[in-house]
């Protein structure tokens, strides 16, 4: 296998960084500024919730007094007409109007208020003290929602009035009381004020307090990823002793029938293609041959490796699906970027592990037929699935090529069977040899005219525990 270019690798994690960087950046900026709209929404409510408060203990404290003189004049009226009735004088008995005149006329010896005006129990205006009725517009609904509670109403920049209902029934009406609004708009300015250092303060306070816990957040995603990154460099270590080629004596009845059966061949078709580009002839299948000897070799070389660990027989060490097919992706993604194919890596989670000695020798396998996948999907897709099912741990490679030709699926796994134009038809037959050593079956699934799927099953019982990390 090829090893990873580091200089590759680092440029990717700086950029990977700026991104990062830039991503956080954007998040804590849109954070912030939900918080301050969160926090302007709740000052605006607590300001007009404190507005109103202010108004209706204004309105309280006015319209007790009202209360306090309408009763006096009308105790005082009550007086006189007893007064009348014994001297016979029983015209001169007070009415419900001259009460409500004097209640607006007397109401003007309460502080700050400027003007008065008496309104009967139907609403019509019966006398004005020093009050502009033009600028009553006081309506039918208003006087009918004066009878419940008082009317306040404040305007810009200090007028402020009160409508007000008094006596029961037929010896009812309104007063109306125009009032001095300058120390109630002094009031609402200084709580304006208040309410935004209280609001400067709770965002600045609240700000920190979330930019503290974000960057404590992003400290701790920056560890996981340094914990990720260092895994990524152990499987790394583990990929690059797959790429270490072992000779042949010692590993075992497979490793020699690999290497007395592919050397020598490979090495006459190297030699031959370097003595055609050498004298001109056809460069291009000269090179053609050359680089797929090379990616056979190679692969030789890495079931080799990988053999060579598994003779130990001693799991150190183990891999998740995920960890699996981000080796594949791995070693896969530059040859389909390069061949203008999209490679789909899909995981359905499963925490079942395969311990190193059945891991190293899967991933060539998923090697071998993801570049297969590659070369079979002309500017297509492939998918690199694991997952398990039922029992089985499967693995799929799906490709979108022309699919295998039915005359030779039956021999597929065997050796020199290619169904593509200068294969050498041994890799499936290595996969077949790699995938027994592991207890697996490899097998084509199915096979169209818009592609193929090669599956691997491994029985989950088979499966060798995990080992501790």
């Amino acid at each position: 296998m090829v090893e990873l270019n580091q200089s590759v690798k680092m440029g990717n994690s700086i950029k990977g960084a700026q991104k990062g960087f830039l991503g956080s950046r954007r998040t804590l900026t849109i954070i912030l500024a939900t918080y301050g709209v969160m926090l302007a929404v709740l000052l605006f409510d607590l300001r007009e919730q404190l507005r109103a408060e202010a108004l209706a203990r204004i309105a309280g404290s006015m319209t007790s007094l009202v209360e306090e003189t309408f009763k006096t004049v009308t105790d005082e009226a009550l007086a006189r007409d007893l007064d009348y009735i014994e001297l016979g004088m029983n015209e001169l008995l007070h009415d419900n109007e001259e009460v409500l005149e004097e209640t607006a006329l007397r109401a003007l010896e309460i502080p700050k208020v400027k003007g008065t005006i008496s309104f009967d129990q139907a609403g019509n205006s019966l006398v004005s003290f020093s009050a502009s009725e033009g600028h009553i517009t006081a309506t039918s609904a208003d006087f009918e929602t004066a009878r419940d509670t008082p009317l306040v109403n404040f305007r810009e920049p200090g007028e402020l009035s009160i409508l007000h209902h008094v006596g029961e029934d037929s010896e009812s009406g309104f007063i109306f009381l125009q009032m001095e609004g300058g120390p109630l708009a002094a009031e609402r300015e200084t709580l304006d004020g208040k309410l935004i250092r209280q609001g400067l303060f709770a965002f600045t306070g609240g700000g920190g307090l979330i930019i503290v816990v974000f960057i404590s957040f992003l400290g701790r995603l920056r560890r996981s990823r340094e914990a990720l990154a260092e895994k990524s460099k152990k499987l790394a270590e583990t990929n690059r002793r797959l790429a270490q080629a072992c000779k042949a004596a010692g590993v075992g009845a497979v490793t020699s029938h690999l290497m007395h059966a592919l050397k020598n061949p490979l090495a006459g078709l190297r030699e031959y293609a370097r003595e055609r580009r050498e004298e001109g002839e056809d460069e291009e299948t000269a090179q053609l041959l050359t680089e797929a000897t090379d990616r056979m070799q190679t692969m030789v070389e890495d079931t080799l490796g990988t053999l060579s660990e598994t003779e130990a027989d001693e799991a150190t060490y183990s891999f998740s699906v995920a960890e699996i097919l981000e080796l594949a992706r791995q070693r896969l993604e530059p040859t389909a970027d390069k061949a203008g194919v999209k490679l789909i890596i899909e995981d359905d989670g499963t925490e079942i592990e395969l311990d190193n000695l059945r891991a190293n020798l899967l991933v060539p396998i998923l090697l071998n037929l993801g570049q297969n996948a590659i070369d079979a999907s002309v500017k297509g897709e492939i998918i690199l699935e694991g997952k398990q099912e039922h029992e089985n741990l499967k693995f799929r490679v799906i490709d979108q090529g022309e699919g295998v030709p039915e005359q030779i699926r039956e021999r597929l796994f065997r050796t020199v069977q290619s169904s593509k134009v200068g294969g050498s038809g041994v890799g499936l037959a290595i996969c077949r040899e790699l995938a027994q050593r592991i207890d697996a079956e490899i097998s084509l699934e199915s096979s169209s005219s818009e592609g193929s799927c090669f599956l691997v099953r491994i029985e989950m019982k088979k499966t060798i525990k995990p080992v501790t990390r």
